[in-house]
């Protein structure tokens, strides 16, 4: 069995355990309402400490990567950005504080950032976001923080086997990571 095999095994004993998919009756009657409202000036005005992007460069300095520092110890934020797959506009709204990322921008720099599960979470809230245990994107993420998968190519290619519905049915996520 190859490693990636090894890895797939991993996460979908995971998935069995946390994955708690809403049934469809249920599912066809919310509201589609989630990415078309933007509540993040009123938010942001009521969240009262860290900033997401004081957050975020917490962590960064804390995972101690000379590929993300200059010559004189500073955080060189574009090879991080970059490194995570952000562009450069919406890293430039997390460092400005004016909206809310998105949450494919937002679990990108959970992976990047090498968290683990409660560091994701608060890194996750300061956006007023979180993990579904109904969203099948968002436990294969949260199985590959538990194995401590960060390897950004290896974790497009677990989206894509997890996405994939089969020929000629729709898929069943957006992997965060479009097409590599």
């Amino acid at each position: 069995m190859n490693d990636f095999r090894r890895l797939l095994t991993r996460i979908e004993e995971y998935v069995n355990v946390h994955y708690h998919p809403a049934p469809d009756d249920i599912a066809a009657s919310l509201p589609d309402v989630l990415e078309k409202v933007d509540i993040s000036q009123a938010l942001q005005h009521h969240s009262p400490g860290e900033s997401l992007y004081d957050t975020t460069m917490r962590y960064l300095r804390r995972l101690d990567n000379p590929a993300f520092l200059r010559k004189n110890g500073e955080i060189n934020e574009a090879a991080f950005y970059k490194y995570a797959r952000i562009e450069k506009s919406n890293w430039s709204r997390i460092r400005l504080g004016e909206a809310f990322p998105r949450k494919e921008t937002l679990l990108k720099l959970v992976i990047a950032l090498h968290l683990n599960e409660k560091d994701a979470s608060t890194l996750l809230s300061k956006a007023s976001c979180s993990f579904n245990d109904t969203d099948l994107r968002d436990m294969v993420i949260l199985a590959c923080l538990d194995i401590r998968c960060y390897d950004i190519e290896t974790i497009y290619e677990i989206l894509e086997e997890y996405a994939d519905n089969g020929p000629d049915r729709p898929r069943r996520f957006k992997n965060i990571y479009g097409d590599i």
